[in-house]
This record gives structure tokens, C-alpha cells and sequence, in this order.
């Protein structure tokens, strides 16, 4: 009862923040006044609203990081309504290419909608879409219901937004949720972290991930650039994390170590051993997860494939032994064996379809599972 007048209360008072036109409520989470984009570890440090990272480390973090940072992956927006039609509407900054050659426009650009039933089952929500200069989704037959329902709006994997509104019935309810209090999983990693090549936001293993064990998650990932690097790391350590995961070997594989400065296996092991020791010592004994590199899809044709992923496992595991031997604490790792993908669970020889993505999260869930008991 206290959280229904709860929810009431917040609606009367954020009302003056929403437009009314053709039956249709719109709101935009930029004027409500609490914060509301989870996912966002600096909400009062970001240049732009729907951002990732903060504008103070625009010089300090490479620009290619900086600009991947602009994009929306991992970014969710919660909110109660009661109304049995939704609309988002939103303009992005890369508007020419809305896809890419090997990910469609609906995880590229496009948003996911998920809610619940009265028993707490997951419920996604199909739309009607149309990308143009204005994006719009068009959830309908909602079904009207006396009380609200919570829904989870993922935002792009790989664009920016500028510009972003919900529309309801004007006769229904609606509210922005605070993001959560709980402590996230907060993830480094490449372009599979990012979401590529996930057929819309909420497929990313990531969002799986965050669904499956009910908390907020941090997504860091940077197509490309998931390098073990030092700035990235002090970044990371400024966040109050449920868990640390470091997922960054197929942005390490031997073919990158020329341009990264690493001139053999020696430096690569000093580079995985820095980052971990830097992290475990801003942050004590709160839990870190190595993750190994999880294969290409063409190992099995391509010997040279293989032994690229196998070279760098081989080497961050012998670091993880290292560390493990001289003490670090509640420090984990999990193999490209538990990850387990199959032949079919790529797109392109390594990022994930949606049925990869899926292989990721469950492993990702059993580990965290036992890994946060």
C-alpha cells in the first residue's frame, strides 16, 4: 500500500515534466528529477546524458574509448505505467548507418522493452519500429491493468542518443524508477561486452546476465578496445562493485601486441599482472573474475585461429596462478571451457548471435551464482 501512494505521490509531482498530444502522454527522463538511467556509473560526470563515461577522463582515456563510451550499451531505463500502449521515440547521432554489415539495426540502434507478470515472470515486448531521423517503437495490446507494471527499457548497443521520450495513454499512469541501490557487476571487456552481435539490447549477455541474478550492471565494454589499461582500470576502481569482471583477451591476442607495445609473453603477463594487482590494491577483497578468451567459431578448420586464443588463456591463466600463489584474495577465473560455445554460436567466427549470447550469460550465471554466495 505505502509504495502504490508511494508511486502516486512521485507521478503528481513529476506531471509538469510531461507533454501532452493526439491522447498520447510523452516523458523524457531528462526532466525528471531523480537519477533514472541505470547503468551509468558517473550520472553527474557524463558530457551528454546517455552516456557511459565520465566527461573528466576525455584526455586521459584514448579518443576511440572516449567516443565508444557516447554510446548507450548496457544503459536502462526503468518505469511504472498501467497504460496498454507504449511509444519511445529518440534520435541518435549516427543516423546514416542505423546497422552494420554483420548486426542488424534493432541491436544496433534499436531499443528492447521487457516487463512482468502479477507472479514476477519476464515478459519482452514485441514492437512495431521504424527508423528514420526520429526512431519509434510501438509497443501495443499491453493490456490495460488497474496496477502499474514495471517495464525495463534497454537502450542502443552501438549508437548515441541525443534525444529520448516515452509516450502512454494520457489517461494512464506512468513514472521513471530510481535506478537501484544495489550494489552492480561491473564488466571491462571488447566489443562481445559491448554487444556485438546481439539482435537487439536486451540479448547482450550482459542484460541477460543483469536479468537472471536481479542486479544493476556496469557494461564497459569498447568494441576493440578492451586492453587491460591502466586509466581504464583506476577508472573501474572508483565504482562500489557486487563483482569485477575483466574480460579482455580477444581485444589481446598476439596479432594486437605490436601496436599495444607489448614486444612478448613476458610483457603480456606483466600487463594482465599490473592491471589485477592495481584493481585488488584500490579496491580489498571485493571479488575479481578473469575470463579466458572463448574461441573462434573456425578453430576447427584454422589451426592459426586456435593458436591465437589459446596463447593468450595459456598465459593469463599462469598469471592467475601466479597471483593466486602469492596471495591475492578472492580472486576468480573461468575458462573458455565453461563459457562452452559451439560452432553455430557466432555470426562471424567470434562475436556472438543471440543463441551465443545466451551461451555466454548462462555461464556467466552459474559462475556468479556460486562465485557471490
Amino acid at each position: 500500500m505505502n509504495r502504490i501512494l508511494l508511486i502516486l505521490f512521485s507521478i503528481s509531482c513529476t506531471h509538469c515534466f510531461s507533454q501532452e498530444k493526439d491522447g498520447i502522454t510523452w516523458w523524457s527522463p531528462i526532466n525528471d528529477s531523480k537519477h533514472v538511467i541505470e547503468g551509468q556509473a558517473w550520472p553527474n560526470g557524463v558530457a551528454e546524458y546517455y552516456s557511459r563515461l565520465p566527461e573528466r577522463v576525455a584526455n586521459t582515456l584514448s579518443k576511440g574509448v572516449y567516443n565508444l563510451g557516447r554510446q548507450s550499451a548496457g544503459l536502462m531505463i526503468r518505469f511504472n505505467t498501467n497504460s496498454a500502449k507504449i511509444t519511445v521515440r529518440y534520435t541518435v547521432s549516427r543516423k546514416g548507418g542505423f546497422g552494420m554489415n554483420h548486426m542488424p539495426a534493432t541491436g544496433v540502434s534499436g531499443v528492447d522493452l521487457y516487463t512482468f507478470d502479477e507472479h514476477g515472470k519476464e515478459i519482452w515486448c514485441a514492437a512495431e519500429r521504424k527508423f528514420s531521423d526520429t526512431i519509434i517503437y510501438d509497443y501495443k495490446n499491453l493490456g490495460a491493468t488497474k496496477t502499474f507494471r514495471e517495464y525495463r527499457l534497454y537502450l542502443p548497443l552501438y549508437n548515441q542518443i541525443t534525444h529520448l521520450e516515452v509516450g502512454v495513454e494520457s489517461k494512464s499512469d506512468f513514472d521513471f524508477l530510481p535506478v537501484r541501490e544495489k550494489k552492480p557487476i561491473v564488466v571491462y571487456g571488447t566489443s562481445i561486452t559491448q554487444g556485438a552481435c546481439a539482435s537487439r539490447p536486451g540479448m547482450a549477455w550482459t542484460a541477460q546476465l543483469g536479468r537472471a541474478l536481479d542486479l544493476p550492471l556496469i557494461n564497459l565494454g569498447f568494441s576493440g578496445s578492451g586492453r587491460l589499461e591502466l586509466p581504464m582500470i583506476d577508472l573501474i576502481a572508483e565504482i562500489d562493485a557486487k563483482v569485477y569482471i575483466l574480460d579482455c583477451m580477444p581485444n589481446l591476442t598476439q596479432v594486437t601486441w605490436e601496436n599495444l607495445g607489448i614486444e612478448n609473453e613476458g610483457a603480456f603477463k606483466e600487463r594482465v599482472l599490473k592491471a589485477v594487482n592495481r584493481l585488488r590494491s584500490k579496491k580489498g577483497s571485493i571479488p575479481i573474475l578473469l575470463v579466458e578468451h572463448a574461441g573462434y567459431s573456425d578453430e576447427y578448420v584454422s589451426g592459426s585461429q586456435k593458436d591465437r586464443f589459446q596463447k593468450v588463456n595459456k598465459l593469463q591463466y599462469q598469471v592467475y596462478v601466479q597471483l593466486k600463489r602469492q596471495g591475492v584474495e578472492n580472486l576468480h577465473y573461468m575458462k573458455k571451457e565453461e563459457i562452452g560455445l559451439k560452432m553455430d554460436d557466432t555470426v562471424d567466427g567470434v562475436h556472438p548471435t543471440d543463441l551465443g549470447m545466451w551461451h555466454y550469460a548462462q555461464a556467466y550465471v552459474s559462475k556468479l551464482q556460486s562465485l557471490l554466495k
